[in-house]
């Protein structure tokens, strides 16, 4: 949700470019599947940090002296490192998934992106778009 409310304006389209850079156009299809990629990203991200993190945390704590681990500020400190180790991990793992600038079938674009031709006169079948972070 947060997502939409804060780049709900590439919902109405975002530019596409051919593969040589020329700039296509506005494309809503784009938008969508910039967006839908970003949320797909943060997701995994928060899949992770909610499945890993307690799991690593435990074996942290069992494997470390019980002098640390039964002290509740031990306890803390080890909870506290492990999460900002998994965050610092898996926050830009998820958003790696997809590269920034992504590539499209412009089959799979408006009609208006249909027909197009390079500069050398080449059918286009890809376009880039920035899908952001």
């Amino acid at each position: 949700l947060n997502l939409v409310l804060t780049r709900r304006a590439e919902l109405d389209g975002v530019p596409v470019y051919s593969t040589d850079g020329m700039e296509l156009g506005i494309s809503k299809a784009a938008g969508v599947l910039a967006l839908t990629k970003c949320s797909e990203a943060r997701i995994l991200w928060t899949f992770l940090l909610l499945t890993v993190t307690p799991v690593l945390s435990g074996g942290a704590l069992s494997a470390l002296p019980s002098a640390i681990s039964a002290s509740p500020t031990g306890a803390m400190a080890v909870d506290l490192g492990v999460t900002f180790a998994c965050i610092w991990l898996f926050v830009p793992l998820a958003m790696a998934v997809w590269p920034q600038r992504d590539t499209v079938a412009v089959s799979a674009l408006e009609e208006q992106f249909q027909g197009l031709k390079d500069k050398q006169r080449r059918p286009i079948e890809f376009v880039e778009y920035n899908k952001g972070l």
